[in-house]
């Protein structure tokens, strides 16, 4: 029901031209860690997409370390799942070690593999839809430690230079 307020207390049958503040009651979310406008069911919504991109890490980081036999997939580890807006399709991340034809052959491998990673992640989750899965190689770990060796090189250069 809305709050009608009226200015300076004049009655309702003021002449025209009176000024009506209407103030609609509205509940309002009262917390120092979600934005005002971020309402309990995009959390709510926000935590389940959470969960499920934690599951299906954890269930194809394991298939991948113990359970595919195929020669081509060679030591590697998931290091993100990124799920598409409409929960259809996911990217994994998987980092390799080795060089880049071992990257080639175990991209290869798993995306062999991933109609039967798929089937599995669907019992072990107890789930009815499992998001279309592509593996991409990350790179990332391998570009940091690239640029920390360089960052090492030129502060001993700096050093050297400064003496």
């Amino acid at each position: 029901m809305p709050e009608i307020l009226l200015l300076k207390n004049l009655p309702l049958s003021a002449p025209e031209g009176l000024l009506i503040l209407v103030r609609l009651q509205t509940p309002t979310l009262v917390s120092s860690t979600v934005p005002p406008d971020f309402m309990p069911e995009q959390r709510a919504k926000a935590h389940h997409r959470n969960r499920v991109i934690g599951t299906l890490r954890d269930e194809i980081a394991i298939m991948i370390e113990g359970e595919l036999s195929d020669p081509r997939i060679g030591l590697c580890h998931v290091t993100e799942v990124v799920l598409a807006p409409g929960g259809k399709s996911a990217r994994v991340f998987v980092s390799v070690e080795g060089d880049e034809a071992t990257e080639i052959s175990t991209r290869e491998g798993l995306m062999a593999a991933r109609a039967y990673i798929r089937s599995e992640v669907r019992e072990r989750m107890g789930v009815r839809q499992i998001p279309e899965l592509s593996f991409v190689i990350d790179r990332s770990e391998k570009l940091t430690a690239r640029v920390d060796e360089l960052l090492t090189r030129t502060r001993k250069r700096e050093r050297k230079a400064g003496q």
